[in-house]
């Protein structure tokens, strides 16, 4: 089981145990003032960037998950992300939907 946990198949771009981080940037993407297509093209990159990063692992630690149910951190892991990480994700993923209602209407 030791040689499962070597393999690195995916990389560990964000870390998730850092919620009050995570939360933070999500924050920041609903402050951002969109003036401009320039503005609006910008907050799309890092608006995707970010859920990529948070994708990359939640996917991650599920399959390592999924390969090894016995080990108690990968467990923790991936109860947190279930737990904290994706009623977070769905939390401001309505907020960011809600923000960007008056840009898609103005388009």
């Amino acid at each position: 089981m030791s040689q499962a946990k070597s393999i690195n198949y995916y990389k560990q771009l964000i870390d998730l145990k850092k919620v009050e981080q995570i939360e933070a940037q999500f924050q920041r993407l609903l402050d951002v003032s969109i003036d401009s297509i320039t503005d609006l093209e910008n907050w799309i990159e890092e608006e995707k960037a970010l859920r990529f990063e948070i994708e990359e692992a939640l996917t991650g630690h599920l399959v390592d998950f999924y390969r090894n149910t016995e080990d108690p951190d990968i467990k923790s892991t991936y109860l947190h992300d279930q737990q904290v990480i994706q009623p977070l994700m769905m939390k401001y993923e309505a907020k960011l939907k809600n923000a960007a209602n008056p840009l898609i209407s103005k388009s």
